[in-house]
């Protein structure tokens, strides 16, 4: 009975570990990118990363923090045209011209 239980235990924790790691990976997401244009609620990006080529419209709300390189907030109107950001998001991509980053959590300016 002490087997059973020690490969129970063993088998949650392995599964807590690839569960954590499954939620990282596609929930914590980031690109590098070029701001093209800066908006009163919106910025518009070009992606500078494999993967991550094309342009992107990235939309502020108040969940959205925006930081500089030493992570003190900044507001949207300290980021210029040809600032290179990171984009941190959760969700996906709607399709357009340019796409529409889902649920941007952190705008950082490097």
């Amino acid at each position: 009975m002490r087997k059973v239980w020690k490969i129970v235990i063993i088998t949650s924790i392995v599964f807590a570990i690839v569960a954590i790691l499954s939620y990282t990976q596609l929930y914590n997401k980031s690109f590098q990118a070029t701001v093209s244009t800066v908006g009163d609620n919106f910025i518009i990006v070009e992606g500078n990363e494999s993967g991550y080529i094309g342009r992107y419209s990235i939309f502020i709300n108040q969940n959205t923090k925006i930081t500089d390189s030493s992570n003190d907030i900044i507001l949207i109107t300290d980021i210029s045209e040809g600032d290179i950001v990171v984009i941190y998001y959760t969700g996906f991509f709607l399709e357009s011209d340019p796409a529409i980053v889902e649920n941007c959590t952190k705008i950082k300016l490097l």
